[in-house]
Formats: structure tokens, C-alpha cells, sequence
């Protein structure tokens, strides 16, 4: 495995995916402005570590030797355990790499709710919350355009989804429903109605009325998306 020791992360890797974790390194640097500002925080995270595999086992056996023998669910190709990121990349498929390269922003975003907000005020996670979140500002779906996320909401057959049932990891991918699919609308709701700032600051006052909102506010991003 190689290494690059870049400002706020140290990454490991193997050669096959050198380009992506470089593209991921300085995507995740500019990223952080924007999660300083929102988070109103000085970025005084430790540096994150993180490695990232073009072999799925090789990935998962990592995993397995830093968590005790912990083992992803089969769909998870990026993950955080024992306080290092973990990032499977599929080389051979051109459009995963690139998605891949928004992988280590993704993941920060999670650090920042984790130490900002869970931590500092005592709050259990919300998944949908701050996945939604990190959907959004990772900047994955840039080049999505809105014919793409009206598709997505079409493509949902529920009207009313409690969203705070995706708490559970085992429940957020499954027949029913790609909680993935759900958070991407959610996030495009919430910034582009610009009240970010407002759900946050909910958050840390307002346990449980984050949660109400949960109960109906993917029907609320869905027909606020098919109405643009």
C-alpha cells in the first residue's frame, strides 16, 4: 500500500487507485470550507485517515482486522470504523470511480455531524438526517439534473415514509426502498429551499421534532421536486 500525507488527511492505497484518492483528497480539502461555515466550527478534527482498495475482499478483510471482525453490509463499498475511512473502488467501472472520488468528502460530513452536533449536544444519530446531508454536499450528484431527481421520485412508490426507520443499517437498502435514493432527494429539498442552517439548528434543540419531520419529509422533497 501506498501513502499521501495531505493537510487534514492521511490516506492509504493501493497503486490501481491513485488517481481517484488524489481527485478525493483535494475534493474533501474544499469541501471542509464549506463544512466550517456550515458547522460555524474552526475544522479542528484531528486528521482523518483512510484507505482505499480495488479489491472488494481485500476491503471487507481490512474491515474484519481493524473492527474485531466486523463486516460491512454487501452493498456498503465506503465506510468508518475504528476511526479510519474505508473506501472499495471498483476500477473497472470508469462512472463508479469517478462517483468514488466523492467518497472521503462524504464520509467527513458524517465526522462533522459526529463531533459537532451528536457529541457536543448529546444527540443520538439521525441517519437520514446527516446522510442527506452528506448526499448533498459531497458533491456526487453535480452533474444530476433535475429531469434526473424527478425520474428518482418517480421511481419511489411510496407516498408517506416514516424516514426514521433507517436508522436500522439492515433497512436502508432493500426492496422496498434505496434509502440512498431517498436521501439524495431529501438533501436537494433541504438546501435548495436553503433551510440547512434551520434543520441543524433543530436538530440541537429539538430532538424529537427532527424526528417528526422525519415521519413525512421525503412525500414533502418528493412533491417539492416534481413541482419544479
Amino acid at each position: 500500500m501506498e501513502k499521501i500525507n495531505a493537510k487534514h488527511y492521511e490516506v492509504c492505497y493501493d497503486e490501481k487507485v491513485k488517481s481517484c484518492v488524489v481527485n478525493s483528497i483535494g475534493i474533501a480539502e474544499k469541501g471542509r470550507i464549506t463544512l466550517n461555515k456550515l458547522f460555524d466550527c474552526d475544522d479542528d478534527l484531528m486528521i482523518l485517515k483512510a484507505s482505499y482498495f480495488s479489491n472488494r475482499d481485500d476491503f471487507v478483510n481490512h474491515i474484519k482486522s481493524i473492527s474485531g471482525g466486523n463486516q460491512p453490509p454487501n452493498w456498503a463499498s465506503g465506510c468508518f470504523y475504528n476511526n479510519e475511512i474505508q473506501v472499495y473502488v471498483n476500477v473497472k467501472n470508469e462512472k463508479e470511480v469517478k462517483f468514488k472520488e466523492h467518497t472521503l468528502l462524504h464520509e467527513t460530513v458524517h465526522l462533522y455531524f459526529d463531533n459537532y452536533v451528536y457529541k457536543k449536544y448529546d444527540i443520538p444519530r439521525v441517519r437520514w438526517l446527516d446522510e442527506s446531508f452528506a448526499t448533498y454536499l459531497d458533491g456526487s450528484q453535480q452533474e444530476l439534473s433535475l429531469q434526473d431527481l424527478k425520474n428518482t421520485c418517480k421511481n419511489i412508490k411510496i407516498e408517506d415514509f416514516d424516514m426514521n426507520i433507517l436508522d436500522d443499517i439492515e433497512k436502508v437498502k432493500t426492496e422496498r426502498l434505496n434509502g440512498y435514493d431517498a436521501f439524495k432527494i431529501i438533501g436537494y429539498y433541504i438546501f435548495n429551499r436553503h433551510i440547512e442552517k434551520e434543520m441543524l439548528d433543530t436538530l440541537k434543540s429539538d430532538f424529537k421534532k427532527i424526528r417528526l419531520i422525519g415521519k413525512d419529509i421525503l412525500k414533502k422533497s418528493i412533491d417539492f421536486i416534481l413541482k419544479m
